[in-house]
């Protein structure tokens, strides 16, 4: 598999390379906006937010990894819930770095 990359969208949690997940961490954080960050419920994750108690829909910027180049054949789009993941009535960041 020499020069290819495997990517699993199906895990809960996706790994990337620590000072990637830096730069990332704080953009996702900035495009969210205003929803407070709360305390991880389960200590798996650094970014937590939680749910809308009158039932309002949260907004969550989609994520595109580009592999490469900004070409459409070397990019993976990951919509809201390969995004953040929901543990009770918290979305916490699906990523760790």
């Amino acid at each position: 598999m020499l020069g290819e990359v495997a990517v699993d969208t199906g895990t809960t949690i996706t790994h990337l390379p620590n000072d990637f997940y830096i730069v990332f961490h704080y953009i996702f954080r900035s495009e969210v906006g205003d929803i407070l960050v709360v305390e991880d419920p389960v200590g798996d994750f650094d970014t937590c937010y939680r749910s809308d108690q009158e039932g309002r829909e949260e907004y969550f910027p989609i994520v595109k990894l580009y592999f490469d180049s900004k070409s459409s054949d070397l990019m993976v789009f990951l919509a809201h819930d390969q995004v953040v993941t929901l543990i009770g009535d918290q979305y916490c960041l699906a990523f760790k770095g």
